[in-house]
C-alpha cells in the first residue's frame, strides 16, 4: 500500500531526512530522521520547518538492523494524507538509529539496548526543544538538552531489532510512553550460550566484511519478504518486485559502523527479559511468512508480555512494508488497549 501516484522510491525522496543535534555522553551528536504530520498537501510532502506547536507528537518509529528510517515511508505517507487535526495521528517521526543514515554512532563499540534507549530520549528531548524554540521565533541552539514543554505520552513502535531499542526506551521513561508496538520482534541472543552468541555475532560481522552492505542486500533482501506460491496477477508480481528492489535499496545504504554496533547489541540482548516489566499498553504482531523472526519466536514475545500475538497474513519480516495497511490500522486505529502485566 502506497500512494497510487508515487512509487516507493519517489516516497523515499519526498520524505527526505532531517537532522537534529543533541547532547550525548561523548559530546554533541546528531540524529537523522524522517517525519510527517496530517494535512501535508501539494507537491512538497515533508515540511521544511517543524510542525506547529498545536500538533502533538504521537508516534515514533524505530527500524531494524538492516534497514533505516526510509522503511516507514508508507506509514508517513498515510499520515500526510490525513486531514489536519486527525485524532489518531499527529507528528510522526521515524529515526535513523545511531550509526545509521546521518546519525552519530554510539560511544560504546558494543552498546546495550539501554544505550540506544538513552540516545533515543536525548534526541527526542532535543527535537522537542528545537521545535518549541522555532515556534517562538528564536533560533534553536546547536545542541539543545531539554524540552521547553513536556512531551505528551506517545506510541513507540519498533520493528525487528528496533523492538529492543523501543522496549528499552519505554522502560527508561515509562511516563512518556502510553503504548508500545513490537513488529516482528528480534529477541536477541542474550539468554543463549556464549558459544551461540559469539557464533551469531561473528557470522553477521563476517558477512558484512565479505559482502559489504550492497552484497548483503543482494543476498538477504529476498528473505525480508514473503513471496506467495499462489498464482499472482501481473500487477501483484510487479508490486512484489518493487518491494524487493526497495528493501534491497534500503539495506544497501546501511553504514558498516552502525550495523557493527547493532550486531553486538543483538548478540547480547534479551527481549524476553524486558517485556514482562512494561507498564504501558503492548501490541505484538508479525507476518505468517516471516522466516527471520518466525511465528513461534514472536508468539514467545507476546506470551512474555501477556498479550495476544497478532498475525499479519501473507507478510514476511518487513511487515510494515509488505502489510503496510494492516500495520497502519494497528498503529493508528487500534482496538481496545491491552495493559501489559
Amino acid at each position: 500500500m502506497h500512494h497510487p501516484s508515487l512509487t516507493l522510491m519517489q516516497l523515499h525522496e519526498a520524505f527526505s531526512p532531517q537532522v537534529c543535534a543533541y547532547t550525548s555522553a561523548s559530546g554533541v551528536a546528531q540524529m537523522s530522521y524522517r517525519w510527517a504530520v496530517p494535512g501535508m498537501t501539494g507537491s512538497s510532502i515533508t515540511p521544511a520547518t517543524p510542525a506547529t506547536s498545536a500538533t502533538p507528537l504521537t508516534h515514533v518509529l524505530l527500524h531494524g538492523i538492516g534497514s533505516g528510517s526510509a522503511s516507514w515511508v508508507q506509514q508517513l505517507q498515510w499520515v500526510s494524507d490525513q486531514a489536519a487535526q486527525t485524532p489518531s495521528a499527529g507528528v510522526v517521526l521515524a529515526w535513523d538509529a545511531p550509526g545509521y543514515g546521518q546519525s552519530t554512532p554510539l560511544r560504546d563499540p558494543q552498546p546495550s539496548p539501554q544505550d540506544y534507549g538513552a540516545a533515543f530520549w536525548a534526541w527526542l528531548d532535543a527535537w522537542e526543544a528545537q521545535r518549541a524554540r522555532s515556534q517562538t521565533g528564536s533560533l534553536p541552539p546547536t545542541a539543545p538538552t531539554a524540552p521547553i514543554e513536556p512531551i505528551a505520552p506517545l506510541t513507540l513502535v519498533g520493528h525487528s531489532l528496533g523492538c529492543l531499542m523501543a522496549t528499552s526506551a519505554a522502560l527508561a521513561r515509562p511516563e512518556r510512553v502510553k503504548r508500545l508496538v513490537l513488529l516482528a520482534p528480534a529477541i536477541g541472543y542474550g539468554a543463549s550460550s556464549e558459544a551461540l552468541r559469539a557464533s551469531k555475532r561473528d557470522e553477521r560481522l563476517h558477512n558484512l566484511q565479505r559482502l559489504g552492505p550492497k552484497g548483503m542486500a543482494d543476498q538477504r533482501g529476498h528473505a525480508m519478504l514473503h513471496e506467495s506460491t499462489n498464482a499472482q496477477t501481473a500487477s501483484d508480481r510487479a508490486a512484489y518486485l518493487e518491494l524487493l528492489a526497495y528493501v534491497k535499496h534500503i539495506m544497501a545504504q546501511v553504514t558498516p559502523s552502525g550495523y557493527t554496533q547493532a550486531t553486538h547489541m543483538l548478540a547480547n540482548a534479551d527481549l524476553l527479559s524486558l517485556v514482562g516489566a512494561l507498564p504501558c499498553s503492548l501490541a505484538v504482531a508479525s507476518g505468517d511468512g516471516d522466516v527471520i523472526t518466525p511465528l513461534a519466536s514472536c508468539q514467545a514475545v507476546a506470551t512474555a508480555g501477556q498479550v495476544p500475538h497478532q498475525v499479519l497474513p501473507g507478510s514476511g519480516h518487513a511487515c510494515h512494508l509488505q502489510s503496510a495497511q494492516a500495520v497502519i490500522e494497528l498503529l493508528f486505529n487500534p482496538g481496545p488497549e491491552v495493559k501489559a502485566a
